[in-house]
């Protein structure tokens, strides 16, 4: 039976199947058709499960489903010393302390500190490489199927499926081991880490944690509070959990971001939380930025705050934090070793559209594709050796002590300290620009 595969340019395939052929079987026909990556497939305004049949999906005979175009996707945290590139094909590209290649088939990757790697392939199961000392996949292989997202922990992962559940490996003290909550583990949809715990939204707003007592694997003190929860964000030993009606509860090491007691007046109308390794800054949807936790950390912004405001984001590396307001200006604080004093290039921190960080620099894209840095120069706040390759940039990323960028036509520009991925992988031919846009 035909389907006729189209993108949002009009552009169509008409692809022969049958209805025991697997939605991936789908796009992967349509992405030779139609010459570009395909990130889903949607009919009748809902997103198909590559897993799926076409039987299950309810696709017959003549139907039309709507293509999202996909686009290169640079992987990385400021706790990791590898990058992962998922091109537009959904090949997999790794460099930085562990190198790899992989073919077409992958839809998403997560690191763990220790530089392990777990991705998501488009058939639902998890492939991983690195080092595997603690996180030693084989035991849990049969249970990792329709795997949607994998997150990470310092030494272990947890894996999320399309139906809600959750399973984890890894170091047992990283929240590798989650038997005492396994019953509780379903209907998830939303999973956060810290550095050796775990945090899983579900979809009554509950929390469940595991893992780590001192990193936020406890919760047992807060349990009462956590309902209607929307969103956790993880710091290195404590949580914050963001509520439907915007605002905060915290949990974990006191020291460490845990305690809010002196801001939590100033926490409601909260839509964006974001953390370094020891300290919070919450985003108000008047623009508002509330800061706690370790003040070495960027935990206190006093020296800053009559600057915050009409604020649009905020990054964060390990020690500090930038804000970028309505205006396209930026405002740091925090250690100044790790990207909190930005004085040096304050007058370039014009028109900026988003900032990226690694664990000591950060690095801002403005509106004109151009990008400025600053911070620690070996872990990327120093990019004058590619500042002439550095323009049109679409978007990057950070590991521990390097950038990457990737710019319009598909050129990927790396810098920082080689051993975290600053030096370019050999080989990779740049894909070129997506004419056929989504």
């Amino acid at each position: 039976m035909p389907i006729h595969v189209r993108l949002l340019s009009g552009r169509t395939a008409s692809v022969d199947c049958n209805q025991n052929n697997f939605v991936y079987d789908l796009r992967r026909t349509a992405e030779k058709e139609l010459g570009v990556g395909i990130a889903s497939l949607s009919s009748r305004s809902k997103v198909l499960s590559g897993t799926s049949t076409l039987a299950e999906a309810g696709l017959q005979d003549g139907d039309t489903v709507n293509a999202l175009v996909r686009r290169p996707t640079l992987t990385s945290n400021i706790r990791s010393p590898t990058f992962v590139l998922i091109e537009a094909d959904g090949s997999l590209l790794a460099w930085g302390a562990q190198t790899a290649w992989q073919p077409p088939c992958f839809q998403q990757a997560a690191s763990s500190a220790e530089g392990t790697w777990a991705a998501v392939r488009e058939i639902g199961d998890v492939m991983t490489w690195g080092e595997p000392n603690h996180c030693d996949i084989r035991l849990v292989q049969d249970r990792l199927r329709k795997v949607q997202e994998v997150v990470a922990t310092g030494h272990a992962f947890a894996a999320l499926t399309e139906d809600g559940d959750v399973v984890t490996w890894g170091h047992i003290v990283s929240g590798g081991e989650s038997v005492s909550v396994r019953d509780k583990l379903h209907a998830v949809q939303q999973i956060s880490s810290s550095m050796h715990a775990f945090a899983a939204v579900r979809r009554d707003g509950t929390v469940v944690t595991w893992g780590e007592a001192e990193s936020g694997g406890d919760s047992s003190k807060v349990k009462d509070q956590l309902q209607r929860v929307k969103q956790v964000i993880g710091a290195d030993t404590a949580f914050t959990a963001v509520r439907v009606d915007g605002t905060v509860v915290t949990w974990g090491d006191d020291a460490g971001g845990a305690d809010s007691s002196e801001v939590q007046r100033d926490l409601f109308a909260v839509k964006q939380v974001v953390a370094s390794f020891y300290a919070f800054a919450a985003v108000r949807k008047d623009g508002c930025v509330v800061t706690w936790g370790d003040a070495a950390a960027g935990g206190d912004s006093s020296t800053v705050q009559d600057q915050l405001h009409e604020v649009r984001q905020v990054t964060a590396s390990s020690y500090a934090f930038a804000a970028v307001r309505q205006d396209g200006t930026v405002v740091t604080w925090g250690d100044a070793a790790c990207g909190g004093d930005s004085s040096a290039v304050r007058d370039q921190l014009q028109g900026v559209r988003e900032i990226a960080a690694s664990s000591q620099a950060f690095a801002a894209i403005r509106d004109d594709g151009s990008v400025v840095t600053w911070g620690n120069k070996a872990s990327g706040g120093d990019s004058q050796r590619v500042q002439p390759q550095l323009h049109s940039v679409e978007q990057i990323q950070g590991s521990r002590g390097a950038f990457a960028a990737l710019r319009e036509d598909g050129e990927l520009i790396t810098w920082g300290h080689a051993a975290f991925g600053g030096s370019a992988p050999p080989g990779r031919k740049p894909a070129g620009r997506l004419i056929d846009a989504a």
